[in-house]
């Protein structure tokens, strides 16, 4: 359901709807200070694709822990997928 609905919003945009926003998993300049080229956030989606890649906003001390803990994570998941691809052309 979740790739029906997001492929119907693409669809919207390409059409030139306005404000089409979605969450989904892209290459993100968000955390790449930190090594971590991909993360999931809030999209606005356009006619040519991804228009504007939204902030995650303010968080409190709990949420800070939880993403720092995430983002650890996930820079060891990128990594090893990026290894993936590149041996397994």
């Amino acid at each position: 359901m979740a790739g029906a609905r997001f492929g119907e919003r693409l669809l919207k945009a390409a059409q030139g709807q306005k404000g089409v926003d979605e969450p989904t998993f892209v290459d993100s300049p968000l955390y790449k200070d930190q090594g971590i080229d991909f993360f999931a956030s809030k999209v606005t989606l356009g006619s040519n694709g991804v228009e504007q890649i939204h902030e995650i906003g303010n968080v409190t001390d709990k949420e800070q822990e939880l993403l720092d803990a995430c983002l650890k994570d996930l820079k060891g998941n990128i990594g090893k997928g990026v290894k993936f691809v590149k041996e397994n052309p």
